[in-house]
């Protein structure tokens, strides 16, 4: 059962950090009214990761 957390826990870090490169990549193409808003969830989502990291790196995972 620990195994099956820690195997999804790095799959979530690995599916997290793909989603920040991609939207990284798509934020030159963001409309300027709209770019606040999609660099706020650029900031939440690299927040989560950190969490999700500190997570595993406290889980020695």
């Amino acid at each position: 059962m620990e195994l099956d957390i820690r195997e999804k826990i790095k799959e979530e870090i690995a599916r997290q950090k793909e989603m920040i490169a991609k939207s990284a990549a798509n934020m030159s193409r963001v409309p300027d009214h709209l770019k606040a808003y999609q660099e706020k969830a650029f900031e939440l989502m690299q927040k989560e990761l950190r969490a999700l990291e500190d997570l595993a790196e406290r889980s020695n995972i």
